[in-house]
């Protein structure tokens, strides 16, 4: 129940303005949810991460991986920088093992078998 909470509180700061963005993206109206990001200007700090990060995905749906490595830096924002990585992983098979690898990296270690609710552990909590 925290969980959802946390969600829909997040969803009511983020509003009318990226609606139009993730709606699109997600029901796979890829160029649409480009346009509209592209689109919206005065957005908060957090609101325009949030924006890029659902244009950048669309891009990535329409296969312009080269765009999202060529504007995403190296050094940018975690969730660009994985952004970045999907868009490697998707256009370099060569790559892919290294993509792999940097993800696991970037993952906490696994806690012991059935500890916690965590990934891979019981749902639900108390």
């Amino acid at each position: 129940a925290q969980t959802r909470r946390a969600r829909v509180t997040r969803d009511a700061k983020m509003g009318d303005q990226l609606f139009p963005v993730y709606n699109n993206f997600f029901i796979g109206n890829y160029q649409v949810a480009i346009n509209e990001g592209y689109d919206l200007s005065g957005l908060s700090e957090a609101d325009a991460l949030e924006r890029d990060c659902y244009v950048y995905r669309s891009h990535i749906a329409l296969g312009h991986h080269q765009l999202v490595l060529d504007e995403i830096p190296e050094d940018g924002p975690t969730a660009l920088r994985a952004i970045r990585l999907l868009a490697t992983y998707k256009s370099r098979a060569h790559e892919r093992e290294q993509c792999v690898a940097t993800v696991h990296e970037w993952l906490p270690p696994p806690g012991p078998p059935g500890g916690g609710g965590g990934p891979g552990g019981p749902a639900g909590g108390g």
